[in-house]
């Protein structure tokens, strides 16, 4: 038979000792607190790149097709018939950089780097990573208001894709990652400065 045994435990209580007063903090506690008193920033990537609209699709010549002027927003690209294209030749990384509070956020710059998932096409599972390669950083924003804007990184497909396709290889996946740091001619730590970072992929399918 299973039993249980009830403890009661006794606290005693004290009279709450006096409010002390706090202790004046140093120069350097001050200045500390004041450097780091800043807004919590949030950064997001996004995909764009032209291309057809509707009206332009209705009955588009793949062999002369129009020029791409409309802006769109993609997740991932896949290729397939009729239209023949199998990429865009531009799609630009769109970092969106905004703040969490109501602070405003501190000058800052954007350092990248990107690599490409590449293999066999149709065979994604002996596709390897290339190494990293450094994104030309971008100039340092100074913001006034609690969202910074935005800031585009050009990425060159046309040119990768032609290289690649010396070698008969396919780039499934690309990859950039985005570090947000503060902009400061006396600072060159970039891990001291740093406020955030984002990492954001682009899927390419080659299709059957």
């Amino acid at each position: 038979m299973f039993s249980a045994s009830l403890m009661v435990a006794t606290v005693a209580c004290e009279k709450p000792s006096p409010a002390r007063k706090p202790e004046p903090i140093s120069a350097a506690d001050a200045a500390y607190l004041a450097m780091n008193a800043e807004a919590a920033v949030v950064a997001k990537i996004r995909f764009e790149c032209f291309w057809w609209s509707d009206v332009q699709m209705e009955g588009l010549d793949p062999n002369n097709p129009p020029p791409k002027l409309t802006p769109v927003t993609i997740d991932k690209w896949e290729y397939s018939d009729p239209i023949g294209v199998p990429h865009p030749d531009t799609i630009d990384a769109i970092v969106d950089v905004s703040s969490i509070s109501a602070a405003t956020i501190p000058a800052f710059k954007l350092l990248a780097r990107e690599q490409w998932l590449v293999g066999s096409r149709g065979d994604s599972e002996g596709a390897r990573w290339e190494d990293w390669k450094t994104v030309e950083s971008s100039s340092a924003v100074d913001a006034s208001s609690t969202v910074a804007g935005q800031l585009r990184f050009p990425i060159d497909v046309a040119k990768k894709m032609a290289s690649l396709a010396e070698r008969d290889q396919w780039p499934s996946t690309y990859r950039i990652e985005v570090r947000v740091i503060k902009a400061s001619s006396t600072n060159d730590s970039a891990v001291a400065s740093e406020m955030t970072s984002v990492v954001a992929e682009l899927p390419f399918s080659g299709g059957d």
